[in-house]
């Protein structure tokens, strides 16, 4: 029978039936599994020529080693002839020839060596035929007649000179008073440059090399060297100009080869400040060659799969019509899944970056005021705005320590520590809210040292003390410490109104509160054990619970004992107060009224502070007065954030300079991308002495 039909109702139109169950479903999962394969085929197109482009980068490169160190080596045989300023009034044939053989072993294109006179007349030469012509027209004369610092000039490709197609070389030579006294010139044939090329030993990778200047002369083109040297590219080649006007080092193109029009990629770079450049390039199609197999093998994949999901689609059919009787008990089970994740999701999102800003300024001018003359009964008003706004940043702190935990980004730092100044701590933290409910708080001296992290265990402990004299009334609650065998059991023991049993795993839900069906906000979010809990498997370890009804709990974590040394420990507040004395620091934060409250609060602290909206406003500050710290909030305006300002500061001013990042983010991926950039971060709102121990962390370890 088919699904929701009835046995007097008309059967609906098989046909149509068939196409839903057999057709559309099967569609959409080849549509997924054609979208995947494309993706696929897509990215290993891109990784192709990404990977073509690399090894073409990296032949390039080695042919700007061999291309400089020529040139280098040209440019110390015109020094060598320069500083021995041969004698220009009569020809040192011997001489010459004597540095020409010299240096023929490592330049065999070597053709002619000269000096002339300050006038442009050659006056010694290797060949005596071009002895006492006047080249003061020439370029290369002309270009070393500017009085600048020495430096190699490289003519244009040309076959005036001796009838030979070559380039000439030359440095200008003076004298101890800075005197130009002429040139020294060298001419090379066309052959040196595919010299140098072949010692790259280029495979099919580089199936098309050029050699040229910024005239855009050819110096060399692997096909046919001869032909094409000398010969002009500068109005006929696209490439040339796009790398050009690009003003960029190196640039990469696409497009059709001049010589059989088929696509190619080319790479252009600039032989470093030699004024020439050198192209090189592969046909796509050869590139591409392992990606058009791939195709076909995805095609085949591709079939295969669409035969495999129809069978199974068949298949499913069939199986479906046997389950379709319980199809609406699962239906109703995910809708109040959803509704319960929707629920969740509005609830965090109240506790969003916006809501942190005010509170998180309303904490730093509160502190500023803290510190001014103020009446008695303003200061019994300020007390207790500054309580109000801790218990909102309590909540919203508990709503942070859930996304923290459900993001993954709590890594424990294991230590060895003492138990007891915890206890300590937390029996004076929370005895007066014991007073005020009059029940006991009471703890039990202990002497172990636990290997675990001290941070983690304190918010465990600080998150089941405040449940226990939450739902306590009458009695009081105990907080001791046991040793068994090799491990501390930590135990929380409360007279309150006790848990069911059919409710010791619903407690440890997120949100879930029991006896608070008004939703008290005094009583908090219903996070508190599944902080702890969340926080106990962080550790490795497990939170247990005993409970009897009416008559109260008792919360157990155990920890590893230790038998490390305890590490020491220095006093950090007259460190910190020495180092904030005249310390300059920038402020980048978006809304207006966190810069106010940062600025008083810093300078009262004795830091000289100046605070900006943006990045572009910081830098401007940074380029004036350099500071000695930045504290920049995560999410700045236009989608910025204060890991993109940070690295432009330190662009800037150096990857040295110390940094705190400041967040009212809960989201995950957020909290990821914060950790994981290195920088340390507190998260909104911020309470003066949290801050102040973030700076004395950044200013210990920039």
């Amino acid at each position: 029978m088919f699904p929701n039909s009835h046995p007097l109702a008309p059967a609906p139109d098989f046909r149509r039936y068939l196409i839903w169950e057999i057709g559309i479903l099967p569609i959409a999962v080849l549509l997924i599994v054609g979208l995947t394969l494309s993706w696929v085929g897509y990215d290993e197109y891109q990784q192709a020529q990404e990977s073509e482009y690399r090894l073409l980068e990296a032949h390039a490169r080695n042919a700007d080693v061999q291309v400089t160190e020529a040139l280098n080596k040209i440019g110390n045989l015109l020094n060598q002839i320069a500083k021995e300023r041969l004698n220009p009034l009569s020809p040192q044939s011997r001489a010459f020839a004597a540095v020409l053989d010299q240096h023929l072993k490592e330049i065999p294109e070597l053709s002619t060596l000269l000096v002339t006179d300050a006038a442009g007349r050659i006056r010694a030469a290797t060949d005596a035929a071009i002895v006492g012509q006047d080249v003061s027209r020439e370029p290369y004369f002309a270009a070393q007649l500017d009085r600048g610092p020495p430096k190699l000039f490289m003519s244009r490709p040309d076959k005036r000179l001796l009838g030979i197609t070559a380039v000439t070389f030359t440095l200008p030579v003076v004298g101890a008073d800075r005197q130009f006294l002429g040139i020294a010139g060298v001419t090379i044939g066309f052959k040196f440059f595919p010299e140098i090329l072949q010692a790259i030993n280029p495979d099919d990778s580089a199936s098309m090399s050029v050699i040229f200047n910024r005239d855009g002369d050819l110096l060399l083109r692997r096909e046919n060297p001869e032909k094409f040297f000398g010969n002009n590219i500068a109005k006929v080649s696209t490439i040339f100009q796009e790398h050009f006007s690009s003003g960029m080092h190196v640039t990469r193109h696409i497009g059709p080869s001049a010589h059989n029009g088929k696509t190619r990629l080319f790479l252009v770079l600039d032989v470093g400040d030699t004024g020439l450049g050198l192209i090189l390039s592969r046909e796509l199609d050869e590139v591409l060659a392992t990606w058009y197999r791939n195709i076909v093998v995805y095609i085949l994949i591709f079939l295969f799969a669409a035969v495999v999901v129809i069978f199974l689609a068949v298949i499913a059919a069939r199986r479906k019509r046997e389950i379709l009787a319980s199809k609406e008990e699962l239906v109703a089970a995910k809708h109040q899944a959803e509704e319960a994740n929707l629920a969740k999701s509005k609830f965090l999102a109240a506790a969003s970056h916006d809501l942190r800003q005010p509170i998180h300024a309303q904490g730093l001018f509160l502190n500023v005021l803290s510190r001014t003359e103020l009446t008695a009964q303003q200061r019994e008003v300020l007390a207790n705005a500054m309580t109000a706004s801790k218990a909102s940043s309590s909540m919203l702190n508990a709503l942070l320590d859930f996304s923290r935990i459900e993001a993954g980004v709590i890594e424990p730092k294991l230590q060895p520590f003492r138990l007891q100044p915890l206890l300590n701590k937390l029996e004076r933290e929370f005895e007066m809210q014991a007073d005020t409910k009059g029940i006991a708080y009471r703890s039990r001296e202990t002497d172990l040292v636990v290997h675990s992290d001290p941070i983690l265990v304190e918010l465990i402990l600080r998150n089941l003390v405040a449940n226990a004299i939450r739902y306590t009334d009458h009695g009081g609650l105990l907080v001791v410490c046991r040793k068994r065998g090799d491990q501390a059991v930590l135990e929380v023991w409360d007279t309150g109104l006790g848990i069911a049993p059919e409710n010791h795993q619903e407690i440890f839900r997120e949100f879930h509160q029991l006896g608070n069906p008004e939703r008290d906000q005094r009583k908090g979010l219903g996070l508190g054990l599944a902080i702890a809990n969340g926080l106990a498997l962080t550790l490795g370890q497990c939170l247990t619970l005993c409970s009897v009804l009416h008559r109260g709990s008792v919360f157990r974590l155990i920890l590893p004992i230790s038998t490390a040394a305890l590490p020491t420990t220095q006093p950090a507040g007259d460190y910190l107060s020495a180092r904030l004395l005249n310390l300059r620091v920038l402020v980048i934060d978006d809304d207006e009224l966190v810069r106010t409250g940062m600025l008083y609060l810093l300078r009262g602290w004795g830091c000289v502070c100046e605070v900006a909206e943006s990045i572009e406003a910081a830098l401007a500050l940074a380029r004036l007065h350099p500071p000695d710290l930045v504290i920049s909030d995560y999410r700045l305006r236009e989608q910025r954030s204060g890991l993109k300002a940070i690295s432009a500061l330190r662009a800037l001013l150096g990857d040295t300079l110390p940094a705190l990042l400041i967040t009212g983010d809960t989201a995950p991926d957020r909290l990821q991308e914060a950790l994981a950039s290195g920088i340390p971060v507190l998260h909104k709102p911020v309470s003066p002495g949290e801050l102040s121990q973030g700076l004395l962390m950044v200013l210990k370890n920039p």
